[in-house]
C-alpha cells in the first residue's frame, strides 16, 4: 500500500515538472509575442500618422486643381 503512494507521489511530482516546464516555456512565447506585439504597434501608429499626412496632402493638392480651374 504504501509502495503504491509512493508510486503516486513519484507520478505525481513528474507531472508537476513537467507542468512547470510548459508553463515556463508559455511565459517566455508570451514574452516574445508581447515584444512582437508592442513593436508592431509602434509602427502602425507612425504609418498612421503618415497616412494622414498624405491624405491632408491629397486634399491640398485637389483644392489647389480646384482654384485652378475656377471650381
Amino acid at each position: 500500500m504504501v509502495e503504491e503512494l509512493f508510486e503516486q507521489l513519484r507520478s505525481a511530482q513528474e507531472e508537476v515538472r513537467n507542468l512547470e516546464a510548459e508553463c515556463e516555456e508559455l511565459e517566455d512565447v508570451k514574452a516574445e509575442k508581447f515584444g512582437e506585439f508592442i513593436a508592431a504597434d509602434f509602427i502602425l501608429r507612425e504609418k498612421g500618422e503618415e497616412l494622414k499626412s498624405a491624405r491632408k496632402l491629397v486634399i491640398n493638392i485637389k483644392e489647389n486643381i480646384d482654384s485652378l480651374l475656377g471650381m
